[in-house]
Protein backbone atom coordinates (compact mmCIF):
# COMPACT_ATOMS: atom_id res chain seq x y z
CA UNK A 1 0.00 0.00 0.00
CA UNK A 2 1.22 3.35 -1.04
CA UNK A 3 0.12 6.69 0.99
CA UNK A 4 1.31 10.22 1.40
CA UNK A 5 1.32 11.52 5.42
CA UNK A 6 0.25 15.47 4.06
CA UNK A 7 0.65 19.09 5.82
CA UNK A 8 -0.49 22.38 5.28
CA UNK A 9 2.16 22.95 2.00
CA UNK A 10 1.55 19.39 0.05
CA UNK A 11 0.49 19.89 -3.59
CA UNK A 12 -0.83 18.06 -6.53
CA UNK A 13 -1.80 18.14 -9.88
CA UNK A 14 -3.29 15.17 -11.58
CA UNK A 15 -3.67 14.31 -15.28
CA UNK A 16 -6.94 16.21 -15.75
CA UNK A 17 -5.41 19.34 -14.87
CA UNK A 18 -7.01 18.90 -10.88
CA UNK A 19 -5.28 20.37 -8.49
CA UNK A 20 -5.16 19.24 -4.97
CA UNK A 21 -3.72 21.69 -2.00
CA UNK A 22 -3.71 20.56 1.71
CA UNK A 23 -4.07 24.06 3.33
CA UNK A 24 -3.76 22.36 6.98
CA UNK A 25 -2.74 21.22 9.51
CA UNK A 26 0.81 22.95 9.94
CA UNK A 27 1.28 21.12 13.15
CA UNK A 28 -1.47 19.11 14.04
CA UNK A 29 -2.12 17.85 17.79
CA UNK A 30 -3.94 15.19 19.08
CA UNK A 31 -5.03 17.55 21.79
CA UNK A 32 -7.34 19.25 19.38
CA UNK A 33 -8.53 16.70 17.02
CA UNK A 34 -10.86 19.37 15.22
CA UNK A 35 -7.72 21.94 14.04
CA UNK A 36 -5.88 18.66 12.83
CA UNK A 37 -8.37 18.27 10.13
CA UNK A 38 -6.96 18.00 7.37
CA UNK A 39 -8.30 21.32 4.91
CA UNK A 40 -7.95 20.71 1.40
CA UNK A 41 -8.59 22.84 -2.00
CA UNK A 42 -9.31 21.52 -5.07
CA UNK A 43 -9.43 23.08 -8.01
CA UNK A 44 -10.50 21.76 -11.65
CA UNK A 45 -10.27 25.08 -14.54
CA UNK A 46 -12.55 27.78 -12.88
CA UNK A 47 -14.39 26.03 -10.04
CA UNK A 48 -12.51 25.38 -6.48
CA UNK A 49 -13.83 23.66 -3.44
CA UNK A 50 -12.67 24.40 0.15
CA UNK A 51 -12.93 21.14 1.74
CA UNK A 52 -12.25 22.41 5.82
CA UNK A 53 -13.44 19.18 8.19
CA UNK A 54 -13.69 20.35 11.45
CA UNK A 55 -11.37 22.91 11.51
CA UNK A 56 -12.00 25.72 13.97
CA UNK A 57 -11.27 29.52 13.93
CA UNK A 58 -7.41 28.83 14.80
CA UNK A 59 -7.62 27.04 12.36
CA UNK A 60 -8.71 29.44 10.09
CA UNK A 61 -6.63 31.90 11.76
CA UNK A 62 -3.43 30.03 10.47
CA UNK A 63 -4.42 29.76 7.03
CA UNK A 64 -6.05 33.06 6.93
CA UNK A 65 -2.05 34.16 7.97
CA UNK A 66 -0.08 31.78 5.53
CA UNK A 67 -0.95 33.47 2.15
CA UNK A 68 -2.65 30.82 0.75
CA UNK A 69 -5.31 31.93 -2.07
CA UNK A 70 -8.47 30.83 0.01
CA UNK A 71 -11.01 31.85 -2.44
CA UNK A 72 -12.96 29.23 -3.60
CA UNK A 73 -16.38 28.41 -5.60
CA UNK A 74 -17.75 25.94 -2.88
CA UNK A 75 -16.74 26.30 0.62
CA UNK A 76 -17.37 22.86 2.93
CA UNK A 77 -18.50 24.44 5.96
CA UNK A 78 -16.25 23.93 8.88
CA UNK A 79 -17.73 21.45 11.60
CA UNK A 80 -20.80 21.15 10.28
CA UNK A 81 -21.59 24.96 10.47
CA UNK A 82 -21.20 25.50 14.25
CA UNK A 83 -20.16 29.03 15.54
CA UNK A 84 -16.91 27.46 16.51
CA UNK A 85 -15.54 27.96 12.61
CA UNK A 86 -16.83 29.90 9.41
CA UNK A 87 -15.39 33.27 11.24
CA UNK A 88 -16.38 36.39 9.27
CA UNK A 89 -12.56 36.72 7.95
CA UNK A 90 -12.94 33.19 6.82
CA UNK A 91 -15.54 33.64 5.43
CA UNK A 92 -14.57 36.99 3.51
CA UNK A 93 -11.43 35.78 2.13
CA UNK A 94 -13.25 32.21 0.69
CA UNK A 95 -16.00 34.43 -0.28
CA UNK A 96 -17.98 31.19 -1.86
CA UNK A 97 -20.90 31.47 -4.66
CA UNK A 98 -22.03 28.49 -2.08
CA UNK A 99 -21.80 26.71 1.28
CA UNK A 100 -22.36 23.00 1.89
CA UNK A 101 -23.01 22.01 5.71
CA UNK A 102 -22.69 18.54 6.63
CA UNK A 103 -24.74 17.24 9.08
CA UNK A 104 -27.34 15.01 10.89
CA UNK A 105 -31.30 15.74 11.15
CA UNK A 106 -32.14 16.40 14.26
CA UNK A 107 -28.40 16.53 15.62
CA UNK A 108 -27.81 16.61 19.31
CA UNK A 109 -25.25 19.59 19.01
CA UNK A 110 -27.93 22.15 17.26
CA UNK A 111 -25.74 21.92 14.41
CA UNK A 112 -25.63 23.84 12.04
CA UNK A 113 -25.84 27.18 14.50
CA UNK A 114 -28.37 29.57 14.04
CA UNK A 115 -25.57 32.17 13.75
CA UNK A 116 -23.51 30.69 11.34
CA UNK A 117 -26.42 30.38 8.82
CA UNK A 118 -27.78 34.10 9.66
CA UNK A 119 -23.98 34.97 8.52
CA UNK A 120 -24.75 33.16 5.39
CA UNK A 121 -27.62 34.43 4.56
CA UNK A 122 -26.78 37.79 5.41
CA UNK A 123 -24.03 37.43 2.85
CA UNK A 124 -26.15 36.19 0.57
CA UNK A 125 -24.62 33.12 -0.28
CA UNK A 126 -26.51 29.22 -1.42
CA UNK A 127 -26.26 27.01 1.08
CA UNK A 128 -27.04 23.58 0.68
CA UNK A 129 -27.38 21.10 4.22
CA UNK A 130 -27.13 17.32 4.13
CA UNK A 131 -29.63 17.24 7.19
CA UNK A 132 -32.34 19.04 4.81
CA UNK A 133 -31.01 17.76 1.36
CA UNK A 134 -29.78 14.31 2.02
CA UNK A 135 -26.44 13.24 -0.37
CA UNK A 136 -25.32 16.77 -1.77
CA UNK A 137 -22.77 15.78 -4.96
CA UNK A 138 -21.57 18.95 -6.80
CA UNK A 139 -20.29 18.17 -10.86
CA UNK A 140 -18.15 20.37 -12.54
CA UNK A 141 -16.88 20.73 -16.12
CA UNK A 142 -14.15 23.12 -14.72
CA UNK A 143 -16.18 25.86 -15.87
CA UNK A 144 -20.11 25.17 -14.84
CA UNK A 145 -20.99 23.23 -11.49
CA UNK A 146 -24.30 21.94 -10.68
CA UNK A 147 -25.73 20.66 -7.14
CA UNK A 148 -27.63 17.67 -6.95
CA UNK A 149 -29.14 16.54 -3.88
CA UNK A 150 -31.59 13.16 -3.19
CA UNK A 151 -34.04 14.95 -0.84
Amino acid sequence: MIFTVVRAGTKRTYEDGAILEILSPTNPSDEDLNDASIVAKLTFGDVSFLLTGDAEKPSENDMLQSGYKLKSTILKAGHHGSTTSTSDSFLDAVSPEAVVIMCGEGNSYGHPHQETLKKLEDADIAVYRTDMLGSIVVETNGIDYDIKYSQ
